[in-house]
């Protein structure tokens, strides 16, 4: 049996009988074309909340900028009259507001005597200078004030954890 060929000049109906067999790709009239990748074109990308925030609010530079040092240095100025303020409220009170003070008294931690009563003294006048030191490395990384509180909070929350633990075992 010969198999009649479709006449070029008279429209084909291959592609709807191949359609309805299931072949879909071959009823559109793109199907004869070559398949291109897509490729999606990706505009600048938006710059990060943190970023808008340094550009909106930059950060002080000279002098003004180590304003917590100045801070924790006038702190450290007062702090023998604010030891005798707490004094009322021993030992829990000294050790809330001067951990490292307490903490540097401690013998458990295996310093000499004689270190064990110096480094308490000079801890009560460098402790809040030291806390502003800190302050200004976490201000300088553009993390905001509040951030840095809490990593100073969190500092004393795990000395007075430390002192605790340490008066438990006492």
């Amino acid at each position: 049996m010969t198999e009649k060929l479709p006449d070029s000049s008279l429209p084909s109906s291959a592609p709807l009988e191949s359609a309805r067999d299931g072949g879909a790709a071959a009823a559109s009239p793109t199907a004869e074309l070559p398949r291109r990748r897509r490729t999606t074109t990706v505009g600048p990308t938006m710059p990060s909340r943190k970023s808008q925030r340094r550009l909106s609010n930059p950060q002080p530079k000279g002098w003004w900028s180590w304003w917590p040092v100045y801070a924790g240095l006038g702190l450290g100025f007062f702090a023998p009259q604010l030891r005798t303020l707490l004094e009322p409220y021993a030992p829990w009170g000294m050790r809330a507001a001067f951990p490292f003070v307490q903490f540097f008294g401690l013998r458990e931690i295996g310093m000499s005597t004689e270190l064990t009563r110096t480094l308490p003294q000079l801890m009560l006048y460098l402790q809040f200078p030291a806390e502003g030191l800190l302050m200004r490395g976490a201000l300088a990384r553009d993390f905001s004030p509040g951030t840095a509180l809490t990593q100073i909070a969190f500092l004393h929350a795990i000395a007075v954890l430390v002192l605790w633990i340490v008066a438990m075992g006492s």
